[in-house]
């Protein structure tokens, strides 16, 4: 009341002079007083109300900077492998049998052998000899591509010669056999040897009374002979000059002219083919029949080699499905064999996380026999069909990269597949951000001792944690719920 006392004695000292002055300043008065007296009210009311409540502090998370992690989780279990089935590749019947199930050998020491390894081996030695045939005609065919080059241009050359033969006989059949001056002559040494004969006729009949040793007999004779030989020459010679070709002859020069021809063609294809070397169809022959002979005589020799059954690596006989002297092809399975080292997971994941599962993301994987150890894996195989159990699950291998001690196929696993991460953000826990959509959400800060709500900007949603990209900064407390 003593604070209200000296307001008023200050209001009346500063005011008397007023008051004293005109009636106006007198309503002024008033009207400051009653201000007054409404504001002493107030602050008389709220200085006489008791104290309010301070708000405890909730419970809070501190922002700080972390890792987020969004994976899948996988039930699955182990399997080997390297589980194979081993075959002799072969026909034929099981001579011995070397193992037994759950003896551990080393690579490539001998399992099983058959009888017919002699004959395997005849036919290996038959096919490397056709072999090394083919390989020799074919460097034959390469090294005398020059003199077949040779032969086949002299064969050229000489078809040339014969069609050039051809054309000159068969032009020849257009025309008479001979000229008209041809003729004559031929008429007028006919008549000579004629006039020939006559005199040796004559001469004859002279020493035709002589004996037949006599030599102007035997001369005589001799002489006639040689005349009528002359006359009968140079008659034909005219007949023939007097003559004209038959269309016999026309059709047979003709057709020795389209021989030759033909000839002439083949002959010029073949020195095209051989001139540059050995000719491509004959090459090419040569090298599909060596190539062809190679992979037979290297099927045979393998087929041969198939005859023993050896370990393909160091591992662990499984099981023996034969017995001595029993027929084998190449499909009947001898025995089972594994590596005990080897192993991979068998997951399943349900079809809601198909979509997200690639190959070569990273994996941590968990086994209940050796609960505290974690096997790093990849994705190695994702199988695209629906397993065969009701639910909708499907099948994916990881292929570890460490393997522990005292592992059997079939041990049941748990799975971790990272989908996404991020190293070194903001985070929250996830329990306390609740997405609305588009990455956004509200949260409440603990700030100066009363609650503030924040818009805050979310990123990659993970599995414990959320990451924070905007709205709230390192070291603040958001109210847990």
């Amino acid at each position: 009341m003593e604070h209200w006392n000296s307001i008023w004695k200050t209001i009346n000292l500063k005011t008397s002079p007023l008051l004293k002055t005109n009636r106006q300043n007198r309503i002024i008065f008033g009207l400051v007083t009653c201000v007054f007296i409404v504001m002493a009210g107030y602050l008389g009311y709220i200085t006489n109300q008791p104290p309010e409540e301070v708000e405890e502090k909730p419970n809070t998370v501190a922002v700080s900077y972390g890792d987020v992690r969004q994976s899948v989780n996988a039930p699955g279990k182990l399997v080997n492998s390297k589980l194979t089935d081993l075959t002799m590749q072969v026909e034929g019947h099981i001579k011995d049998i070397f193992v037994k199930p759950g003896q551990k050998v080393k690579k490539g020491e001998l399992l099983a052998s058959l009888d017919e390894a002699e004959k395997y081996k005849s036919l290996a030695e038959t096919s490397r000899s056709a072999s090394t045939q083919a390989e020799r005609d074919l460097e034959d065919l390469i090294n005398n591509a020059p003199k077949a080059s040779a032969d086949a241009q002299l064969e050229y050359l000489k078809a040339q010669t014969t069609l050039n033969d051809a054309q000159k006989k068969y032009e020849r059949m257009k025309y008479p056999r001979a000229s008209q001056a041809d003729i004559d002559l031929a008429l007028a040494n006919y008549y000579e040897s004629l006039n020939s004969f006559s005199q040796a006729q004559e001469t004859y009949e002279h020493a035709a009374g002589r004996s037949d040793t006599d030599p102007e007999h035997i001369a005589a004779l001799q002489s006639l002979a040689a005349a009528r030989a002359q006359r009968d020459h140079n008659l034909a010679v005219y007949n023939y000059s007097r003559s004209t070709y038959s269309q016999a002859d026309k059709d047979q020069a003709e057709a020795e002219l389209a021989q030759a021809k033909a000839d002439l063609e083949i002959s010029r294809q073949r020195w095209e083919r051989v001139k540059d070397g050995p000719d491509d169809v004959e090459l090419q022959k040569a090298q599909s029949k060596a190539q062809e002979a190679k992979v037979a005589a290297e099927n045979a020799e393998q087929a041969y080699q198939n005859t023993n059954l050896v370990a393909p690596f160091d591992g662990l006989v499984i099981n023996l499905n034969v017995k001595k002297g029993q027929t084998v092809t190449p499909t009947t399975v001898v025995l089972s064999f594994t590596d005990p080292a080897s192993f991979e997971a068998l997951v399943t994941i349900v079809e809601e996380d198909f979509s997200l599962i690639h190959i070569g993301q990273s994996a941590s994987i968990f086994l209940d026999s050796q609960p505290d150890e974690t096997i790093s894996a990849r994705v190695d195989r994702i199988i695209p069909q629906r397993s065969s159990s009701d639910r909708a699950t499907y099948p994916v291998y990881l292929s570890l990269d460490t393997l522990l001690e005292n592992l059997a196929g079939g041990m049941t696993v748990d799975a971790s597949i990272l989908i996404e991460g991020r190293t070194h953000v903001l985070t929250l826990p996830r329990s306390l951000v609740r997405s609305s959509g588009g990455g956004k959400a509200v949260v409440e800060v603990w700030k100066d001792g009363v609650r503030q709500k924040r818009d805050i900007q979310v990123g990659l949603i993970g599995d414990q944690n959320v990451e924070i990209i905007s709205g709230l900064a390192e070291g603040e407390e958001v109210v847990s719920r």
